[in-house]
């Protein structure tokens, strides 16, 4: 498994010196996404499918409106369709009887899903399941409280089976976005939901086989620096090179909602990350900048990011999301029972919303940047997989330039590995292999050392490849992973580790 240590933190470095962190915020693409007029602002999912030839986006839209406090509210799952993953259109509808578009393929047994994702699962020998649905059943006229969050499958995305809702993850009402995953660091499946409705903090479910889940557990919730009148909404995540990011969803309430659980407010994104999917860490980093009051409006008041996927040339992260040009749940207050000031929307109002494109070369949210003349980190001690694949740079010098070198386990420099060996590197790659004059990385497999890199007028994202750390006493599969790797690496538990057997010469 390719694993990469990421310049978020400095865990994996014995040394930096004059090199600053910088976090780089996702770039809207212009006039990119889906923006149909029929369709209110709504949860959104990406997915590419090769089999198809297509992008796929589904769309959660609420097609009828209720005020604080009814549950007459009725959301369906639309669908649409792209070529190139920037402009989309509506895709044939499967479902009929729904006056608003005829690009619905989903509503549930109830009529009606709240929350709902799309996980397009390739590994699943299934063939029927290779579309899974994550969503709350929130049928008008029920007790939404006890809407039970299931998965519903699919073959191809646009038919879906209400028989196959026996996947129940929760049988208590998640109305948020319900990001469902395949982790392949705990080799789950894995929802960020609610515990329970309008519960604004990140809990998680998993299950080996979709039928038995776990309780409920809490990994986010608001800390001491958030300050007051802030929840967590949602957070969706995305999987690359061995690291879980999120798009956490920091919701500012209002003080003085009369709305004890908090409708009014607005959303924006903060960067967040882990390494099994369970433990995550906060960036407190916006992952998109929020517009000016000069732009059109859109996104002034509310950003809400959902999932991101690695396009189908491997070179671009898209991550689609909404911009609303005013808050949450404005429009569902009844203005003589609030002291809130009248909307400018009424809630729904496609008018009020866009759903673009964003992109981001893949990793590079945040980078470790040079200064001064020379820059300068050394990594903490590694052992690469005899498969491989070898360590390779995610780096951007296209005006400096940057030299490796490799250490033994006492930082001693490797002959032939020397930065005076290294050939330079000037340019931007997002995978490159370090070359010397006579000796290869291929020579690493399998082997213990550490690195040391230098960089001039330029930004390193971060370092991938099959290396498990070593910074202790015994090799570790992955930050994540964190069981000892011993028996992999020597075979044997038996005898004592042959560290000088490894280690790189």
């Amino acid at each position: 498994m390719t694993n990469t240590f990421v310049f978020l933190n400095d865990f994996c470095l014995q040394q930096r010196h004059q090199m600053q962190r910088r976090f780089f915020p996702l770039r809207e693409i212009p006039d990119s996404g889906y923006n149909d007029p029929r369709l209110s602002p709504g949860y959104s999912t990406l997915q590419y499918v090769p089999e198809q030839g297509r992008y796929l986006m589904w769309v959660n839209f609420n097609s009828v409106f209720c005020e604080i406090g009814k549950t007459s509210e009725q959301c369906l799952l639309a669908l649409a369709e792209s070529e190139d993953g920037i402009h989309y259109r509506p895709a044939q509808g499967t479902l009929s009887g729904f006056p608003q578009t005829d690009n619905v393929v989903y509503a549930g047994l109830g009529r009606s899903i709240h929350g709902a994702t799309v996980l397009y699962d390739p590994l699943d020998p299934d063939p029927a399941r290779r579309f899974k649905c994550a969503a709350s059943l929130d049928e008008p006229g029920r007790i939404m409280s006890y809407s039970p969050s299931t998965i519903s499958i699919s073959p191809d995305g646009s038919h879906w089976s209400a028989a196959d809702e026996r996947y129940v993850w929760s049988r208590f009402w998640s109305d948020t976005y319900n990001a469902l995953i395949y982790n392949p660091v705990l080799e789950c499946y894995q929802v960020f939901c609610r515990a329970a409705g309008t519960d604004r903090r990140i809990c998680t479910v998993t299950s080996k086989d979709l039928l038995h889940w776990s309780e409920p557990r809490l990994v986010l919730q608001p800390d001491g620096t958030d300050g007051p009148n802030k929840e967590f909404y949602a957070m969706p995540v995305f999987y690359h090179n061995g690291i879980f990011y999120g798009h956490l969803w920091i919701y500012e309430t209002d003080d003085e909602d009369p709305v004890a659980y908090k409708m009014a407010g607005r959303n924006y994104p903060e960067l967040t990350y882990s390494y099994d999917g369970l433990y995550w860490m906060r960036t407190y980093q916006k992952a998109v900048e929020m517009p000016d009051y000069d732009s059109d409006g859109y996104g002034v008041f509310n950003i809400t990011l959902y999932n991101t996927i690695l396009n189908r040339e491997s070179d671009a992260w898209l991550t689609v999301g909404t911009m609303t040009r005013n808050g949450h749940a404005d429009g569902m207050y009844k203005h003589k029972d609030s002291n809130h000031l009248p909307s400018a929307f009424k809630v729904g109002d496609p008018a009020n919303g866009r759903r673009p494109i964003f992109r981001m070369k893949p990793g590079r949210n945040c980078g470790l940047e040079s200064i001064g003349l020379s820059g300068r980190i050394h990594t903490k001690n590694l052992l690469v997989d005899r498969d491989g694949p070898v360590p390779s740079i995610n780096v951007s010098c296209r005006y400096g330039e940057m030299r490796v070198q490799l250490c033994g386990t006492m930082n001693n420099p490797i002959p032939g590995f020397t930065f005076a060996d290294c050939v330079p590197f000037r340019g931007d790659e997002l995978a490159y292999v370090p070359k010397w004059k006579t000796r290869s990385m291929d020579e690493t497999l399998g082997k213990l050392f550490n690195m040391e890199i230098e960089l001039h007028n330029g930004c390193i994202y971060g370092i991938s490849g099959a290396m498990m750390p070593f910074h202790g006493s015994i090799p570790q599969y992955s930050y994540g992973n964190v069981n000892p790797a011993a028996e992999h690496v020597w075979g044997t538990l038996e005898k004592a580790p042959d560290y000088d057997g490894v280690e790189l010469r």
